[in-house]
């Protein structure tokens, strides 16, 4: 994402820095495939957006939009009424522009201001029986050192008020010499912005916590022209800005199973401040036919990050009922709770994981010791040379190379004395072979000009973002204290009663007996730069002189995408009913077949077995991962005539991956290219029409009448998206083969492995159980549509009064957000597999008033 040529991205975690009001665009360009030289950094897409100037007329708009529940449908539920919609959804949404000259013919300005204020109710979707269990436990105080009283299944507000402003000056020294100076500033403050995906939106009000961020950006550019052949151009950036996340709770995070997790959110609080410096110079050169571009980029970032994650202590609790003190995960025995547990707690539990909570007994424990906090440096620099040349009247060819370079956080952990940085790696490894050729064409097929055909190749280097830097480099170790295969009852219920360790920089000297080694952090040697292969063949015709249609292809290859892995993992056996008490298996009935009762069987398993025996799990991230991306697209555009402008495409497509995000493990470390399926990003089906129609009967300023003014300047717009449902992962919700990630796949009945929305349940043909392929579980169909109707009522000296209605989800079509892909840990699906989590939201309506002057 590109302001006026300038970065406006994150380059902590990749998204967006800051965003814009709509009246202070002049206009965007999106770039998606066979973009040039000039522009690098990115894989995938490129938008530039460029911002407003003055004029000399003075010119602008005072605007107010509205949105209420009381002008929106019903909120969709399930039949149930639970699993509902965003439910009272208000946002105000007021600013002004004024743009005009400073000095006649020499100065100019154009500024905007815009607030937005929102606010709604998001359902969590806590099981209502587990909130008296849970508050029975939060009042006698059972919970140690957290601030959490209660707990509440009733949904949790959000607002997130906005703030934008932006200022432009554009000055001409000479016909030579112009300068450019651009001030953005955001402020944003939300409260509660999101359920933690994690849990799957099963958090109670404590989980959630209050971001607030200022982000800034000031870019000067100076264009001199040499010559009428020779042009330079140079911006220099500023932009810092700075994050607080903090929780609305203390005290450790409590996460009972499916039922719900409260105390504060497992990363909070967190901290981010960033400077971004940017330097871009660029010289076009036009000779002959030729027109010829040598530039450089150049970033210097400056980061601080404090990221606490599981500082606080993290206690989770299993679904397995508890059954007595000898042995609690032995499902046959009598249900009672273990002893010396509080004399007010109930004494007998039923299935449900709300009991083993009640019961004192912990399935895990999570704790990280060190320090938080980290200032990451980095710098990026970029070269490219371009020509594009006009070969023929009829033929055209661009071609370049861009060198890309990405100096990367050094120098960390140089302490060998401490225990904590002395594993921990140094510093980021550099790629210094990063170049990336270009080379497109455009051939008219005939003299007219009415058939083209484009194509070409590139590749397309990414960034390697700081959050990776922040993940291996932090001075900070986890320790992970219980677990059914090395802890006791005993030892597991006295951490419990204990509560998390005091939060410090050092790593506890002691702790309970056969807990688990800490966990760590690390990076392969090696580290080259993700890089994307891209061919492109389109055919643009020209059927009449307002009609175009295009059709095409795109194939992508992604190489040396980020990925994790465990390293420390020993190799694994294939779990049996023989081999479960050596190895520290889940104990089974031993009157079940192994194939028919439990996920944890017939798969490989890990076990506590470890390579290296001082850490647990050692999570090394490296550039290993694959992808590949083709697509068939088409669209035809009817261009503005008689009113009317149109455009409908359709894109049949395939993405393959072996993962979708570097921060989730493959299901077996020692055969990850059995992760190879699809992309979460794949849809296979998109279509997208938008259309604008503005109605023949027009206002008039010198031929007004009442009849103009009712009937009159209306326009209307619909933009309608259909797309194929995306994959979705299904995994048991367990970590069933015991290598530190519950990524893992089940069992599943069936000729393929594979499930639907349309059939939910498996077919239970064939008596062989098939493990699920990765994301073989694709959701529903994806539905957008909206509409709007504008009215214009024209006004003295050159000034309009613009009325608006809009309508999202305007045939209030009852889509499905999303689905439990949680299998379960039986051969079954549990009977919660494939129920609705979330709806989109109902037909919601905002109206609007603008004067434009």
């Amino acid at each position: 994402m590109l302001v006026d040529g300038v970065e406006n991205n994150d380059i902590l975690n990749g998204t967006i820095r800051q965003t814009i009001s709509l009246d202070a665009i002049s206009q965007f360009q999106v770039m998606t495939n066979q973009f040039l030289p000039e522009y690098g950094q990115a894989a995938g897409a490129i938008i530039n957006l460029i911002t407003k100037s003055g004029t000399e007329r003075v010119h602008g708009d005072i605007y107010y939009f509205v949105r209420n529940p009381a002008l929106n449908a019903k909120s969709g539920c399930n039949a149930d009424g639970t699993h509902c919609s965003a439910t009272g959804f208000y946002r105000n949404d007021f600013g002004a522009t004024l743009g005009g000259p400073i000095y006649k013919d020499k100065t100019f300005l154009f500024a905007s201001g815009e607030y937005i204020g929102q606010s709604s109710k998001s359902a969590t979707f806590i099981t209502q029986n587990s909130v008296p269990w849970v508050n029975l436990a939060l009042a006698s105080n059972y919970v140690v050192g957290t601030s959490v009283k209660s707990v509440d299944d009733g949904g949790v507000y959000n607002s997130f008020p906005e703030t934008l402003a932006s200022i432009r000056i554009d000055h001409t020294i000479n016909d030579r010499n112009t300068l450019l100076y651009r001030f953005l500033y955001a402020h944003y403050n939300n409260a509660n912005p999101s359920i933690d995906s994690n849990n799957g939106g099963y958090s109670d009000y404590s989980n959630y916590g209050r971001d607030n961020l200022q982000a800034y950006s000031m870019m000067g550019e100076w264009t001199h022209i040499f010559s009428p052949a020779l042009l330079n151009e140079a911006h220099f950036q500023f932009a810092p800005q700075n994050l607080v996340q903090l929780p609305n709770a203390s005290g450790p995070t409590i996460n009972v199973s499916s039922d719900i997790e409260f105390g504060p959110n497992t990363v909070f609080p967190t901290y981010l401040n960033e400077t971004h410096y940017e330097w871009i110079d660029a010289l076009t050169w036009i000779k002959a036919n030729h027109l010829f571009k040598f530039g450089t980029d150049e970033e210097y970032i400056r980061s601080y990050t404090s990221y606490p994650a599981y500082f606080s202590g993290y206690f989770s609790f299993s679904n397995v009922c508890v059954a007595n003190a000898t042995n609690p995960l032995d499902p046959t025995g009598p249900k009672i709770c273990p002893a010396a547990i509080p004399a007010n707690f109930p004494q007998t539990c039923s299935a449900s994981s709300v009991s083993t909570f009640s019961c004192g007994f912990p399935y895990e424990f999570i704790q990280s010791f060190g320090n938080p906090a980290i200032h990451l440096n980095d710098k990026l620099l970029s070269f490219y040379a371009q020509d594009q040349w006009k070969l023929t009247p009829r033929l055209s060819l661009n071609y370049g190379l861009r060198y890309d370079l990405d100096f990367q956080p050094q120098g960390y952990n140089l302490n060998m004395s401490d225990p904590v940085q002395a594993p921990l790696p140094k510093g980021i490894p550099r790629d210094y072979n990063n170049f990336a050729p270009r080379i497109g064409f455009a051939w008219s097929l005939d003299r007219k000009g009415d058939t083209v055909l484009r194509g070409g190749y590139g590749m397309f280097y990414d960034k390697i973002f700081l959050i990776l830097g922040r993940d291996v480099l932090l001075s900070r170790i986890s320790l992970e204290e219980l677990d059914p295969s090395t802890a006791t009852p005993a030892q597991m219920m006295a951490q419990w009663k204990q509560g998390p360790y005091p939060m410090t920089y050092n790593y506890p000297s002691s702790t309970i007996a056969n807990s688990l080694p800490p966990s760590i952090d690390t990076i392969t040697a090696k580290l080259p730069i993700p890089v994307t292969h891209q061919a492109t063949l389109f055919v643009d015709h020209a059927l009449t002189k307002d009609w175009e249609l295009e059709v095409g292809g795109v194939f992508t290859s992604g190489q040396h995408l980020l990925r994790s892995n465990n390293t420390n993992l020993a190799p694994p056996v294939i779990l049996t009913l023989a081999n479960t008490g050596v190895l520290g298996g889940p104990a089974l009935s031993t009157a079940n077949p192994p194939k028919n009762t439990s996920q944890d069987y017939s798969r490989p398993y890990f076990g506590g077995s470890r390579i290296n025996s001082s850490y647990n799990n050692i999570t090394a991230y490296g550039s290993y991962g694959h992808s590949t991306y083709s697509a068939l697209r088409s669209s035809l555009v009817h261009r503005v005539s008689h009113g009317l402008t149109l455009r409908a495409s359709y894109i049949w497509s395939k993405a393959i991956d072996d993962g979708s995000d570097f921060t989730v493990e493959p299901s077996n470390p020692y055969y990850p290219q059995g992760d190879k399926g699809l992309s979460t990003q794949d849809q296979r089906n998109l279509f997208i029409g938008s259309t604008v129609y503005r109605f023949p009967y027009t206002m008039h300023r010198r031929r007004n009448s009442p009849m103009r003014w009712v009937l009159g300047s209306w326009t209307g717009s619909i933009i309608f998206i259909q797309g194929s449902g995306r994959p979705r992962n299904i995994t048991t919700g367990t970590d069933s083969n015991d290598d530190g990630s519950a990524t893992d796949r089940p069992f599943i009945n069936g000729t393929n492995g594979v499930c639907t929305y349309d059939a939910v349940a498996c077919p239970n043909a064939g008596a062989t159980p098939i493990m699920a392929s990765r994301n073989s579980f694709r959701g529903p169909r994806q539905v957008n549509n909206q509409a709007r109707l504008q009215k214009d009522l024209l006004l003295p000296r050159n000034s309009r009064l613009t009325f608006t209605a809009e309508a999202f989800n305007a045939i209030n079509h009852p889509a499905v957000a999303s689905l439990n892909s949680y299998w379960g840990n039986s051969v079954a699906p549990s009977s919660s597999f494939g129920t609705v989590q979330t709806i989109v939201a109902p037909r919601s309506f905002q109206l609007g008033m603008k004067y434009k002057f």
